[in-house]
C-alpha cells in the first residue's frame, strides 16, 4: 500500500486475482480497483492475498476478486471476477 492508500500489486492475474478489472498478467506495480471500480482505497483494515485471489476489508466490508469456481469470494456465486465484489453473509 502507498501513502495514498492504494493497493499495488504486480504478478499473474490469469483469475483476475490482482482486481484492476482485466486478466492480464502484470509486470510492475497497478493499483487495485475496489468494487466501485475506482482506486480509491481509504479506510483499507486489512489485506488477504493468496495465488488465485485478493481480498481487502475496507470500512468494514470485505471485496474479493480473483478465482471463485468453488464460491472462494464469498458472494453467493461461482463466477470468476477481476474486480472487487462484496463478500455477503460474513
Amino acid at each position: 500500500m502507498n501513502a495514498g492508500g492504494d493497493i499495488q500489486y504486480w504478478g499473474y492475474s490469469t483469475t483476475g486475482q490482482l482486481g484492476i478489472n482485466s486478466n492480464i498478467n502484470q509486470n510492475t506495480a497497478v493499483k487495485m480497483l475496489n468494487s466501485s471500480g475506482t482506486t480509491s482505497n481509504l479506510g483499507i483494515q486489512n489485506i488477504a492475498v493468496g495465488g488465485y485471489f485478493s481480498c481487502i476489508l475496507i470500512n468494514g466490508q470485505i471485496q474479493c476478486t480473483g478465482l471463485n469456481s468453488n464460491g472462494e469470494l464469498g458472494n453467493f456465486s461461482t463466477e470468476n471476477t477481476s474486480l472487487p465484489v462484496t463478500s455477503i453473509g460474513f
